[in-house]
């Protein structure tokens, strides 16, 4: 809501705009006449995530009335985290040649076009040093596979058996050799994970 309502005299997104943009309203994008007759006519139906700090979600701020907030709160559906994260819950990730805004970039761009986007697109395999203790991207691959936590650290456990050191590395093939790891699997989570695995190979 502050976001949207700021600088005043020419806010960044109109709170009247957040609204119909939220209600799959149409409504008009100014943009340069030197190369368009006339605005754009706009419509968004894919809806928004948003991520905020809790304290003073809904406050009125600015030129933002609490009627404003009302309409806003009634096409907003809030989850609110109310678990504290602990160090052991935290994973290693290998780092990224990419800088995350154009990760953001990329891994949106994919998801839009229903593609899982890759862990590490354009990325070279990790270089360990010691004890490589994570396989590259697996952990979103299970997260997009939707396989419980359990189960996905079996799977990994057995990939690191293998000697994995990105889940780039592992071919369609390769996961019915994990053994029992992957005979747990339901037969949908299989079918699941290997659908996407196929699809990111043919994208590589």
């Amino acid at each position: 809501v502050e976001y949207a309502s700021v600088p005043a005299r020419k806010p960044t997104i109109p709170v009247t705009t957040m609204l119909k943009l939220f209600g799959g309203q149409f409504l008009e994008v100014q943009v340069s006449q030197s190369f368009h007759d006339g605005n754009l006519d706009c419509r968004w139906r894919r809806g928004i995530a948003i991520t905020s700090k809790l304290t003073g979600l809904w406050e009125p701020r600015g030129p933002v009335t609490p009627e404003d907030i009302s309409h806003l709160q009634n096409r907003v559906e809030q989850f609110t985290a109310t678990v504290r994260l602990q160090r052991q819950d935290l994973r290693t990730v290998t780092p990224c040649k990419h800088s995350f805004s154009k990760w953001l970039v990329e891994a949106s761009a994919a998801y839009a076009q229903g593609d899982v986007p890759p862990a590490m697109h354009g990325a070279v395999l990790p270089m360990c040093h010691g004890d490589c203790s994570v396989v590259a991207g697996f952990f979103d691959l299970m997260h997009a596979a939707a396989i419980p936590q359990e189960s996905a650290d079996s799977l990994h456990t057995s990939a690191m058996a293998m000697g994995a050191a990105s889940v780039q590395e592992l071919l369609v093939e390769d996961w019915p050799r994990l053994g029992a790891a992957w005979t747990a699997l339901k037969p949908l989570q299989q079918r699941r994970l290997l659908s996407l695995v196929s699809s990111r190979g043919a994208r590589i």
